[in-house]
């Protein structure tokens, strides 16, 4: 399904977002960078087109690794163009089986990609096991607004709009149904933080975006 969009990704993200969802990456990179030292290595966990590898970066070394070879191959030429391809190393990889030693990784990333795992608890687990004791995990996704009115408008826009402009654009229809679909089964807040909790990682913050459509969790790796 991301292969059959690779190449319009970026331009329907930012398109169908009115390019807030930059503002977001660079918030959650903004909420992430006080808690490393500089030169900190960094797993950005279903890179895509490196969007979030190329935020982190300011940080210290990314690795950005995804499944999906056709998003790392524009992502790989995305880095080429801005001459960050020494600042970023990308990998082909499964989320819930990641291909790194234990302990190896000061923070792990995720932008708009948790959502997608097919098991949280598995991910998490592989999550825990590549971060190194004290470092941080920082997840940034979709989430539906906890105010009722502005909840009823945004899935209005999920259900009517979204798909329809994405098949208008893409002539793609199913990633732009499949994201309304995910975004509404995707765990609320507090089931988000639990989870973490359970995988071994203790919550800091939970941080409302953009009236709370989307949401950033930073959580530490407690041992």
């Amino acid at each position: 399904m991301f292969s059959a969009i690779a190449g319009e990704y970026d331009f329907f993200n930012h398109a169908l977002s009115l390019n807030i969802d930059r503002l977001w990456r660079r918030r959650a990179r903004k909420i992430l960078a006080p808690h490393l030292d500089p030169g900190s290595s960094i797993l950005d966990l279903c890179t895509g087109t490196g969007d979030l590898a190329i935020e982190l970066q300011k940080i210290g070394p990314v690795t950005g690794c995804d499944f999906c070879r056709p998003m790392l191959e524009i992502a790989e030429r995305k880095l080429e163009r801005k001459k960050l391809s020494s600042r970023v190393t990308l990998i082909e990889g499964d989320g819930i089986k990641l291909p790194f030693a234990d302990n190896c990784f000061s923070a792990v990333a995720l932008a708009f990609g948790f959502r997608n795992m097919e098991n949280y608890e598995q991910a998490l687990e592989e999550f825990f096991r590549v971060t190194k004791p004290g470092g941080y995990l920082m997840i940034l996704d979709f989430s539906l607004p906890e105010r009722k009115f502005l909840r009823n408008l945004y899935l209005v826009y999920l259900a009517r709009v979204l798909p329809l402009a994405g098949k208008i654009l893409s002539g793609v229809i199913g990633p732009y149904q499949y994201l309304p679909a995910s975004v509404q089964a995707f765990p609320e807040r507090r089931e988000i933080e639990k989870q973490m909790a359970q995988a071994g990682f203790r919550s800091l913050l939970t941080r409302n975006l953009t009236f709370g459509i989307a949401t950033v969790y930073l959580a530490r790796k407690v041992q």
